[in-house]
């Protein structure tokens, strides 16, 4: 189940974004379920009906079902409020799970903004915002603080991170496509990687790039091995390229710094795309 938060301040529009959204979604054949947080005094009952008066009495939970539907009501009393990993335990399975709310959680968001409201930007504090909507023109600031200009980058940053949860990079490829040309060209890049390691930190480690300061969109993802051994991973990410600005064009390019360091790319990508 793939989890995208969206957060922002109180009438951003994030709301009026998600059942915009729910439609399109479903029109594409993707099941789709919403977690909210809301305000501590929120209640989904009406005082005097049977249920209300379950839970007056002192009921721990209280399930109300119908034809249509079910709630189940579960009353804390005092007990600290479930995390958010807790929560999604609670949900059935779903190609898409959308988090409203819950802004201070590490999983990956689309920062919803609105420019009336006078808030400041959770991005670029939170390195978490993967996204931005806004009324606000600051895609550019977005666009330069999480894309890469180098393709070098893009091998070092993975590399930094197969270091810090104690996995090895054993193989990875890297095609290149243009997407987009002028001012604002994009390249695409497209790694195809081999990870091996104990199973936590390559769990650990795959969290790490959906949650990476460089925007990465993961693709796809093979497990082989055992839960109490050695799990050897297959990764298919995507990132992209922009232009450099002229101080990174003067400044020293980065160094990859990968288990394989024959896999390193080179800084500039071909112009044809193609793995190498």
């Amino acid at each position: 189940m793939r989890v995208i938060g969206l957060a922002g301040w109180s009438g951003a529009g994030k709301t009026t974004l998600i059942v915009k959204l729910i439609p399109a979604l479903l029109a594409r054949g993707l099941s789709v379920s919403t977690l909210k947080h809301a305000h501590h005094n929120f209640d989904v009952d009406q005082p005097g009906k049977d249920s209300f008066r379950h839970r007056e009495a002192g009921a721990h939970e209280v399930l109300i079902a119908s034809s249509n539907r079910f709630a189940l009501m579960h009353e804390l009393r005092g007990a600290p409020e479930p995390s958010l990993v807790t929560l999604i335990g609670k949900l059935e399975p779903v190609d898409l799970l959308i988090i409203e709310g819950f802004r201070q959680e590490p999983h990956a968001k689309l920062e919803v903004h609105r420019g009336a409201n006078g808030k400041p930007f959770l991005f670029p504090d939170d390195p978490n915002v993967k996204a931005l909507v806004s009324d606000v023109l600051v895609a550019e600031s977005l666009f330069q603080q999480r894309l890469p200009y180098a393709a070098s980058q893009v091998a070092a940053e993975v590399g930094a991170l197969t270091h810090r949860e104690g996995v090895h990079w054993t193989r990875a490829q890297y095609a290149y496509t243009p997407v987009l040309s002028g001012s604002n060209a994009l390249t695409q890049v497209s790694v195809d990687a081999s990870v091996s390691g104990d199973y936590r930190p390559i769990v650990q480690f795959i969290n790490a790039v959906e949650r990476d300061k460089v925007f990465f969109v993961i693709n796809g993802i093979d497990l082989t091995g055992q839960q109490t051994g050695q799990v050897n991973l297959r990764i298919r990410l995507t990132t992209y390229l922009r232009p450099p600005n002229p101080d990174e064009l003067t400044a020293e390019m980065p160094t990859a710094a990968p288990d394989n360091p024959e896999n390193k790319p080179a800084n500039t990508p071909s112009k044809k795309g193609g793995k190498r």
